[in-house]
């Protein structure tokens, strides 16, 4: 028993089987005595699937052992050594959700006297099977250096190039940017990232930003190529008269031009900033294959990203929008998408002809 059972996992009903209050001790935090010494969580696992199965033949051997399932939580949970409560959460919830088939889980987690003059700090996240599926196969592909493996044509360099956009419909903006540059610099490859909606960062009184990587495969040289994005931003109705870092149509940047290393007036490569961003880190990592090195810095992109993830979330002040906010999007039509991993109602119009 603990494997898992379909007739329970699927369904019509979407019922809670509740594991609450299991206390574990557990490395978890970013400051120097508790990445050594272990303290109390407590942690509620609720999982979402339809019962219907076992509550009608009463058979023990059709639905999830609540037992089988807590010990694996505390397995899992005591031999873990996370920075953040988050992380914990987000193992906890694949480790049920994939191991024993649970469609949609919630898991809270709570670390009494974690904060000066408060109980306890709490974590809380809801996530799918669907979900860790999908970033399992990412895991797997990015491994193999499956989508992220491009071929640079002879005599050409592999480049990466950030575009945002926050004015009109940003997906077709990014789209029609994506098709100009690589006719323009004559590409023959590319690979794109995914997408992600970004609160805006420097001026903040504007709409959020839909932001994503590509690299191409390009023997066009980097001025040559600034002139190509600053001739398509026009082109798409950029207003450079208006204020930096304010609204715009199109924005394109870019981040590297093989291992290049370049100063002049008017550009620098690798971008200056870039290892800064978080929201340039996160799609440039969907592009560019594990342990790509930083041509200046002296870490990987991976190794920035994660760094800014974690310095992100320990500055991070409670109901304040920053740059952690930003969530990786699916595109349905025009604006309207849907958030990865999170909880969505989809609303259907049916029309008959």
């Amino acid at each position: 028993m603990g494997s898992r059972k379909e007739c329970c996992t699927t369904g019509r009903f979407r019922d809670k089987v509740v594991v609450e209050q299991l206390v574990c001790q557990a490395i978890v935090g970013v400051k120097e005595p508790e990445r050594v010494q272990r303290q109390k969580v407590v942690i509620d696992v609720t999982m979402y699937l339809d019962t219907s199965c076992c509550s009608l033949s009463d058979n023990l051997e059709k639905t999830i052992s609540y037992a089988t399932v807590a010990r694996e939580v505390l397995k899992y949970t005591e031999e873990s050594k996370h920075y953040l409560l988050e992380t914990l959460c987000h193992g906890i919830a694949r480790k049920v959700c994939l191991k024993y088939g649970v469609p949609e889980c919630t898991v809270r987690v709570e670390k009494p006297r974690a904060i000066p003059l408060a109980d306890q700090a709490v974590v809380e996240i809801t996530r799918t099977r669907d979900f860790f599926i999908e970033e399992q196969a990412r895991e797997s592909l990015k491994a193999k250096g499956g989508v992220v493996k491009m071929v640079v044509g002879e005599g050409e360099s592999l480049v990466y190039l950030a575009l945002g956009s926050n004015q009109g419909d940003t997906l077709d903006n990014l789209n029609k940017a994506v098709e100009f540059i690589v006719k323009a610099t004559k590409a023959s490859a590319l690979t794109t990232s995914g997408l992600y909606s970004t609160p805006p960062t420097y001026v903040t009184n504007q709409p959020s930003f839909t932001n994503a990587c590509i690299a191409i495969s390009t023997s066009v040289d980097p001025f040559s190529l600034l002139r190509i994005a600053k001739n398509i931003e026009a082109e798409m109705g950029r207003d450079f008269t208006t204020e930096r870092n304010g609204p715009r149509v199109i924005d394109i940047d870019i981040l590297m031009h093989g291992d290049m290393n370049l100063t002049s007036t008017t550009l620098t490569i690798p971008h200056p900033e870039m290892h800064k961003r978080l929201f340039v880190m996160l799609p440039l990592c969907d592009v560019a294959p594990v342990g790509t090195p930083h041509p200046t810095v002296g870490k990987s992109l991976d190794e920035i990203r994660s760094s800014l993830l974690l310095s992100t979330a320990i500055q991070r002040v409670p109901g304040e929008e920053n740059p952690l906010d930003l969530v990786r999007i699916i595109p349905l039509s025009g604006d309207k998408y849907w958030e990865v991993g999170r909880r969505t109602i989809v609303l259907g119009e049916a029309k008959t002809v």
